[in-house]
């Protein structure tokens, strides 16, 4: 993409071709596009099934979770103003990686969840479980991504409150990672565009 700029006098009138010109600049910085929405409050000491804290590499540690217990963390995900509006699904992902020596077998990673909007509007719902696609470490250390194929959540909107609990389910057959998945970062990707909203509070509009 090309921009070309010129300068303006004062007192100036712009044509109708450069008007439009300009309007297209203003929809190129109105584009959409993704972004991660951080889980904050991510807590692992509050359960009975807490992840174990121990040495990942060197002398940093993180939370691990066993391959013979469903250990779990819980944490939320708010809503910022930058979400597209008529957004219907978010796509929550684990980051997350092995120190065996030879990694082997699947991590089935789960999360559990409600949200509500805020503002009075809503009570939060019943919990649903995504199911996030079985995913393999490639090798020792690896930086690894399990993303969901996609979870559905009505009247997504500014200040809504998405409530989870994030586990590594062990139950499942389709787990069979040896040894702990250290879990480094839960968080979600989102659709956004780059405009703010008018308001505070609902309802929410858009700057034009």
């Amino acid at each position: 993409m090309t921009f070309y700029a010129r300068s303006v006098s004062d007192g100036e009138v712009l044509g109708q071709s450069e008007l439009a010109a300009i309007e297209a600049g203003f929809d190129t910085v109105k584009g959409t596009g993704w972004e991660d929405y951080l889980v904050a409050n991510l807590d692992f000491n509050k359960s009975t099934d807490s992840p174990i804290f121990k040495t990942f590499i060197g002398g940093i540690m993180k939370f691990a979770f066993p391959d013979n217990a469903v250990k779990e963390g819980h944490g939320d995900c708010h809503i910022l103003h930058t979400i597209k509006e008529g957004t219907l699904t978010v796509y929550p992902h684990f980051h997350w990686s092995s120190n065996e020596a030879t990694p082997s077998g699947n991590v089935a990673w789960k999360v559990e969840c409600t949200s509500a909007r805020g503002h009075g509007q809503d009570a939060f719902h019943a919990p649903i479980v995504d199911v996030i696609p079985p995913q393999a470490c490639t090798a020792q250390y690896q930086h690894m991504v399990a993303e969901s194929t996609g979870l559905a959540i009505s009247n997504i909107e500014p200040d809504m409150e998405i409530l989870i609990r994030v586990y590594r389910d062990t139950a499942d057959a389709a787990d069979t990672l040896v040894g702990d998945a250290f879990l480094l970062r839960v968080d979600f990707h989102v659709e956004v565009d780059s405009r703010p909203t008018h308001e505070k509070v609902n309802p929410f509009t858009k700057v034009v």
